[in-house]
Parts: structure tokens; C-alpha cells; sequence
């Protein structure tokens, strides 16, 4: 099971700075099992808009996993994603 949600915003809407920002979250669970109790992700992300071709940006995001029922690892594995995209 997995809940998602996120929200954007462009500053380049309301002023001439191409700036967008990204925040995200995501949990995860599964439905039976035993293996892996959850995954939460928490992360946000900016990126370049000025170029409605071009997706330039980088996000981070933060992960807080339970291995199992009695071992639970706090918000300490980081991803870094870094997206360049060009589309014609």
C-alpha cells in the first residue's frame, strides 16, 4: 500500500526569477509480510524553469525505514537525485 503526496511551486508565475521548488512525501507499506515494515520518504527539490523545454533540478529526499517490527532506523539514508532533461 502507498500513500504519495506533493506540491510545487514556480516562482517564475508571479516574478521573473525561474525558480521552482518541490516538496514530497511518500509512505509505504506492505499489505502482508514480514520482510519490511514501512518506508517513509520526505524530500523537496528546486529547480531551473526559465526554459519550457529544459527540466533542470535537483532534489533530495530522506528515508526512515523498519526493517523490522523492533529495529527502526531514523531519518538517516539521504538520495540526491540530479535531473537534466531537454525536450523537443
Amino acid at each position: 500500500m502507498s500513500l504519495a503526496a506533493a506540491a510545487d511551486f514556480d516562482f517564475l508565475a508571479i516574478s521573473q526569477v525561474p525558480v521552482g521548488l518541490q516538496l514530497a512525501f511518500s509512505w509505504t507499506a506492505p499489505i502482508g509480510g514480514e520482510i519490511l515494515q514501512h518506508v517513509t520518504d520526505l524530500g523537496g527539490g528546486i529547480f531551473y524553469t526559465g526554459s519550457p523545454h529544459l527540466a533542470l533540478g535537483l532534489q533530495f529526499v530522506s528515508r526512515r525505514f523498519a526493517v523490522q517490527p523492533t529495529v527502526d532506523v531514523n531519518w538517516s539514508s539521504f538520495l540526491s537525485t540530479i535531473g537534466l532533461r531537454y525536450y523537443w
